[in-house]
């Protein structure tokens, strides 16, 4: 899936370093069971996304630029936050972020890449991280994995 994903979001006939470092780290960090697969997963999906140019706007609600862990909606699509107050139901699509998925994505998007895979976050959460990454690298990338389908009819 990994390989996939880079073969579709790589830029091509130019050196891209940090694609290869993303990939090398997330394939160590898999073989060495270092971290949960779908943190590595979820921090691949996101990073490469940024790192081709779909960088989403975390720091703050989009309309009125309150920094909230909790209570803050994603939109996919539209690639930014809302707080609670601001979308007020009048928007559909996005996404409700638990506090610990918040700050899980603003990790992803805005740490060094030495510090990428270094957060926690709870099980629960992970689940939502892993969805809403996910999601966002189909939107973006225009592109189904086939070997994302795979990996999830093994893993069901």
């Amino acid at each position: 899936y990994f390989c996939e994903v880079m073969l579709c979001m790589a830029p091509k006939e130019e050196k891209s370093l940090d694609y290869l470092r993303i990939i090398l780290n997330s394939l160590s960090y898999l073989e060495n069971d270092k971290r949960k697969k779908e943190i590595i997963k979820s921090v691949m999906e996101m990073r490469v996304c940024v790192m081709s140019g779909y960088m989403p706007d975390l720091v703050a609600c989009r309309s009125c630029g309150i920094y909230n862990p909790g209570d803050m909606y994603f939109s996919i699509c539209n690639s930014f936050l809302m707080c609670k107050s601001c979308l007020n139901g009048k928007y559909k699509g996005y996404y409700y972020l638990k506090s610990g998925v918040s700050e899980a994505l603003r990790h992803i998007v805005y740490s060094p890449m030495e510090r990428l895979f270094l957060f926690q976050i709870s099980d629960n959460a992970l689940v939502d991280l892993s969805n809403i990454t996910e999601k966002y690298l189909i939107q973006n990338s225009y592109t189904e994995f086939n070997a994302l389908n795979f990996y999830k009819m093994v893993y069901n």
